[in-house]
């Protein structure tokens, strides 16, 4: 073997790299990638949906992520008052809820609200059912029967908006999010379509 002026000393004529290069020759001994990192890392068995990490001992090793959610294409995802479709569309649930003594209880996003006994007119003054991190999209069920949210009665889940708003219309829409665990429900858009 000839002279190399970058390696000197550690190659003689009779010297062989033979391939794959062996771990102790300062290569990896395999011939794939994912066979190489297993190899370097001495971490070894991954497969699909796992994650590496620390086992109790502090060793490496490839584990399922925790508190990780999986999706198959024909499942949704639950969360809270809205789901997430399989295609990732956001799904918001929605229900109707009829008055009673100025409350509805609901965590739903969309809500039809509608007057106690079916009268003409209604107040809503609080939503006993929300919680931190709802958004909420208030409508009448029917033109016939107009609702309206009252602005911040002082106690209970109260709805914060300024001044009384009035769903009139079916199209009418008050838009609020609990932000806060102090029973504040913040108005973030109304529309007065009239």
């Amino acid at each position: 073997m000839g002279n190399c002026g970058m390696i000197t000393g550690a190659f003689s004529s009779d010297t062989t790299i033979s391939t794959p290069v062996a771990i102790n020759k300062g290569g990896t001994g395999q011939t794939t990638a994912q066979a190489a990192i297993d190899a370097l890392t001495a971490v070894s068995g991954a497969s699909t949906n796992e994650v590496l990490t620390k086992d109790g001992s502090g060793n490496a090793v490839f584990a399922a992520a925790a508190g990780a959610w999986v999706g198959t294409a024909t499942s949704n995802l639950a969360m809270g008052n809205y789901n997430i479709s399989a295609t990732g569309t956001i799904l918001f649930t929605a229900g109707s809820f009829q008055i009673s003594s100025g409350s509805i209880t609901s965590t739903k996003t969309q809500c039809k609200l509608d007057t106690e006994g079916y009268a003409s007119t209604d107040n809503l003054d609080v939503n006993a059912g929300s919680v931190v991190g709802n958004l909420l999209i208030y409508s009448t069920t029917s033109s016939s029967r107009d609702v309206t949210i009252v602005n911040d009665t002082g106690t209970g889940k109260r709805h914060i908006l300024g001044s009384d708003f009035t769903c009139d219309t079916i199209y009418d829409t008050a838009t609020f999010f609990q932000l806060h665990d102090d029973d504040r429900i913040e108005l973030l858009s109304s529309s007065d379509n009239i």
